[in-house]
């Protein structure tokens, strides 16, 4: 079983991802390009205009898990802490590439609202209409004036009456019946009565639907003042991942997410940071402007380069501290190594490396991952004093 052979690796599992997990919580290596990320998204917490930052590099560079990894809320709770900020919220997508032309801005649409989650959406609606409701209650206000003048507000943050009430009613109302037929809107999806019922006059099934809706919750999530001091998240990070996509879709489709990205800052100005993942081997600026657009690259503000390692050090800094990493080789395993380089020997990771063409963080995974394994089929290690080394990597591992 490979779990018993991990163990007598002194593993808890295979350290050599190749894709990315869904929340993932290790980051190895590459310490310089973490900070660099670390201080976009602390400069994003620190001054409120919107920003758009493209990330930028070949394959398997590490682009998808940095999107992951800066959008799970335990990675960055300790900036969070240290800038004593309401939490932002983030939101992890990928381009979408829809099987029927001219579906890609709802599909988007629809994964950013499936990232947010109802619940959400509901909670944070709620906090702004019962901190706005509860101002003018304390200035003292009548129910029904305080009621006119919260309506009054949400008019004035959404943009728009219909969004207004859509949002009010979702704040205020307590039956499960009436949320469904508000999310079945919000999410395109309701029937003409299903609208009707809900006394708007428009579905959200365009592009200037899709900005206008975005830009409502994005504005009220993040509103704060007078009337409502305390945020429900100091910030939204989109991470849209693969947008080399673009290049796939149909010229509809491709001018509908390049005016979503050009406009959105205009929606939203404040409180937003949209980061863009774009894998092309050997990009040059012009290349990332073919691909956008002048009118959305011109909005770009900072492009943080995600490169293959430049040396053997830290490509082997990288897999040490992947094998030594608590959640692949707790304490009680780390006390019991010999090294940190186990089960192999710095020799044979040196000649992993060395067999690793374009050394990108996935290629170098992959290889490890490969020469583990094999470990374990052959039944190499057998206790703590056996090691991978460099004639079984050799063997395994052409050059």
């Amino acid at each position: 079983m490979l779990k018993d052979c991990l163990s007598k690796m002194l593993l808890t599992d295979n350290p050599f991802r190749i894709t990315p997990t869904r929340r993932p919580t290790v980051w190895a290596g590459r310490e310089e390009l973490k900070q660099k990320l670390n201080r976009i998204l602390r400069q994003s917490l620190i001054v409120s205009p919107s920003r758009l930052i493209v990330c930028l590099g070949d394959w398997g560079t590490g682009k998808t898990h940095a999107g992951r990894y800066f959008t799970h809320a335990e990675n960055i709770k300790r900036i969070v802490e240290e800038l004593r900020v309401k939490p932002p919220l983030p939101i992890f997508v990928t381009l979408p590439r829809p099987l029927k032309a001219g579906r890609a801005i709802m599909e988007l649409y629809e994964s950013i609202l499936e990232n947010i989650t109802f619940d959400r959406l509901l909670n944070g609606v709620r906090k702004v209409f019962r901190q706005i409701n509860n101002f003018y209650v304390q200035k003292g206000r009548s129910e029904e004036e305080a009621l006119i003048l919260t309506r009054k507000a949400f008019v004035e943050i959404t943009e728009s009456e219909d969004l207004a009430e859509i949002f009010i009613r979702l704040a205020s109302t307590t039956q499960q019946s009436e949320r469904l037929i508000i999310k079945k809107y919000l999410w395109g999806q309701e029937s003409p009565t299903e609208r009707g019922q809900l006394r708007v006059a428009t579905s959200i099934d365009s592009l200037t639907a899709v900005l206008r809706a975005l830009g409502a919750m994005f504005r009220l999530l993040t509103f704060y003042g007078e009337i409502c001091p305390e945020p429900v998240y100091s910030e939204i990070f989109l991470w849209i991942d693969e947008m080399e996509g673009m290049l796939d879709l149909k010229a509809g489709d491709t001018v509908s997410i390049l005016t979503f990205l050009r406009d959105i800052m205009d929606y939203v100005p404040n409180n937003l940071t949209v980061l863009l993942n774009i894998t092309m081997r050997g990009a040059e600026i012009r290349d990332i402007e073919a691909l956008l657009g002048p009118s959305v690259f011109e909005r770009i503000t900072e492009i943080v380069e995600f490169t293959e390692f430049i040396n053997q050090e830290l490509a082997l800094n990288f897999v040490k501290e992947l094998l030594n990493n608590d959640e692949f080789r707790p304490k009680e395993f780390r006390e019991k190594c010999p090294d940190e380089f186990y089960p192999f020997t710095k020799e044979a990771l040196h000649l992993i490396i060395e067999r690793t063409p374009n050394l990108t963080p996935r290629r170098l995974n992959d290889n490890c991952s490969s020469v583990l394994e094999m470990a374990c089929h052959r039944g190499l290690i057998k206790s703590v004093g056996d090691r991978i080394d460099v004639e079984f990597v050799r063997e395994v591992l052409p050059a």
